[in-house]
């Protein structure tokens, strides 16, 4: 299976920290951010990815290079549109996927290598999302949540939803139905379109979206400066990160 990361967007909220530079390449441990998502992506022998690129896109390709020295194979998309919503962004690798499903992630979020191998258990061509179920008040306003039925399967997803027992983790397994989802929030002509708004839209339009239970696997989103000092500490094994997750 193919993977696809997005890092096109221009992360305005680290802007005044980090001089202007592309968020992903923020160093955390000695390694740019982006640098732990693709590590973690070879360790499950996922080594066919698609990087899409956008604000500093020549900074991210340089430091990434072609994958060779990691032993990953990566192709690069840019988006020149990453200001109007990270849906455009997947919709740039669609030429790139051949009608297969993917796994995707956000570059900003530092995942494990267990957290990609729970989704890969998931061995159908389905559509799922890594939902982290424990949850705590800790940066809560910068989730997005998800609603998981009975059956684990994700009725309603949003960062304003009312009802939710779930957050999203920003891992992804799609099939192509995805990219006609993103069509029609294309067509619609809003100022911003969001890879939420298209997954609303595949559930209303009742393709099945799976919750996989990573719970106990760790991630962390990273949107604020806040978000990087934690991540910082906990990669230098300074404090606990069953403590840290963002939820």
């Amino acid at each position: 299976m193919r993977g696809v990361i997005l890092a096109a967007g221009c992360g305005r909220r680290l802007s005044a920290h980090n001089g202007h530079g592309s968020k992903v390449l923020l160093p955390v441990a000695g390694q740019p951010i982006i640098d732990y998502t693709l590590e973690a992506f070879r360790q499950v022998d996922v080594t066919d990815l698609v990087i899409v690129i956008g604000y500093e896109g020549d900074a991210v390709r340089e430091s990434v290079g072609d994958g060779s020295e990691r032993g990953l194979n990566i192709q690069y998309v840019f988006n020149p549109y990453y200001e109007q919503g990270n849906a455009l962004s997947l919709y740039a690798a669609r030429p790139l996927m051949n009608g297969d499903p993917f796994l995707l992630s956000m570059a900003d979020h530092v995942i494990s290598p267990e957290l990609l191998a729970r989704m890969l258990e998931i061995r159908e061509p389905v559509n799922a999302l890594a939902v982290d179920f424990t949850t705590s008040a800790h940066h809560l306003e910068e989730s997005t949540r998800v609603m998981v039925d009975q059956e684990g399967l994700i009725t309603d997803i949003g960062k304003e939803i009312i009802r939710w027992n779930g957050v999203d983790a920003g891992v992804f397994q799609l099939t192509p139905a995805v990219f006609e989802a993103i069509d029609e929030i294309i067509s619609e002509k809003g100022s911003e379109h969001l890879l939420s708004q298209a997954i609303t839209r595949m559930i209303e339009r009742e393709h099945v979206l799976w919750a996989c239970d990573i719970s106990s696997c760790f991630w962390h989103d990273i949107d604020t400066w806040d978000d990087l000092q934690v991540v910082r500490r906990v990669m230098a094994g300074e404090e606990a990160w069953t403590y840290q997750r963002t939820v």
